[in-house]
């Protein structure tokens, strides 16, 4: 069994016609990918940007936690003079 193929007759225009076309397309191709390196490099760039504040605030994160250690320790000790105290004027006042 024989398939049928036709045959395609090339006219002298239609092979500058499809050379056009994939001129084109390559034109398409360059530009897309020319666009893709831009936003690439545009991610790149807020990417590095994002890692530099996460950093930085991680810095003030630690800053803040250490102060705040800081401010429990001193409440801590408020409270026990407090108390103290408390119990030296019950002492004197039972007297």
């Amino acid at each position: 069994m024989q398939l049928d193929v036709p045959k395609l007759q090339q006219q002298p225009g239609s092979i500058q016609v499809g050379a056009e076309k994939i001129e084109e397309d390559f034109t398409m191709a360059r530009l897309y990918i020319s666009k893709m390196k831009s936003e690439a490099k545009s991610l790149i760039q807020h990417c590095a940007q994002l890692e530099s504040s996460a950093a930085e605030n991680n810095k003030k994160l630690d800053e803040a936690e250490n102060q705040l250690s800081a401010c429990k320790l001193l409440i801590q000790q408020v409270r026990f003079a407090c108390q103290t105290l408390i119990i030296h004027t019950h002492s004197l006042l039972e007297l």
